[in-house]
């Protein structure tokens, strides 16, 4: 657990040293650790987002089953970033592929994210967010910079293009995907979850009541 907190720590810090060693000895973290940032980062985004939970009236046990489920997705979004930065790295900026050392190098990025819980604080919720998630894609920057030895200018447009790819990849082919996922929200919480768009209609329509 102490060497948890202070590889955390130091991903916070943004500190390149913690990549550089991690290259220089891949056996000195294990995947676990590295994959268990990821799965409590999810945890924290999931509570951030149980306003929904909540406006949908999810029963406390499917509530619990529901968080779990959103940290796990992203944990598999995780994955499939990682692969998105590995061939766009590999096959645009032609350097060598990390293989699997690159979901431990990238996993570390998710240590920000452990906070995403403090955004349901009322009134700086939306800039806590905004921060964190900023300073998720620095310390992704600092990551690919090191990983693939890349100038930070490039290391940046490597992830900016990743992230590219990785959206036009759901937008498209993974669309069906995104209907079972839902399905399966829906499933796990026993009942149909509110979407972005209706739960904005329902802070208007409180907000319009008040005045």
């Amino acid at each position: 657990m102490s060497e948890l907190l202070q590889i955390i720590g130091a991903s916070l810090r943004l500190d390149p040293d913690l990549w550089r060693d991690l290259l220089a000895r891949p056996d000195a973290l294990r995947f676990r650790p590295a994959l268990w940032i990821v799965v409590l980062a999810g945890l924290s985004e999931a509570i951030a987002q149980s306003t929904v939970l909540f406006m949908s009236r999810v029963r406390p046990g499917r509530m619990v089953a529901s968080l779990l489920v959103n940290a796990l997705l992203l944990a598999f979004g995780y994955a499939f970033f990682v692969v998105g930065i590995e061939v766009v790295a590999t096959r645009i900026f032609a350097r060598p592929g990390m293989d699997g050392l690159a979901f431990k190098m990238i996993a570390l990025t998710y240590a920000p994210l452990i906070l995403a819980a403090v955004t349901l604080v009322p009134y700086f919720g939306r800039a806590v967010s905004i921060w964190l998630h900023a300073y998720h894609v620095l310390a992704l920057v600092v990551a690919v910079a090191v990983s693939y030895d890349l100038p930070p200018a490039q290391a940046a447009l490597c992830v900016a293009v990743s992230w590219g790819v990785v959206h036009a990849v759901r937008a498209t082919v993974g669309r069906p995907l995104r209907v079972l996922v839902d399905r399966l929200r829906d499933r796990v919480a026993g009942t149909p979850l509110m979407d972005r768009g209706e739960l904005k209609r329902y802070y208007r329509s409180l907000v319009e009541r008040d005045r």
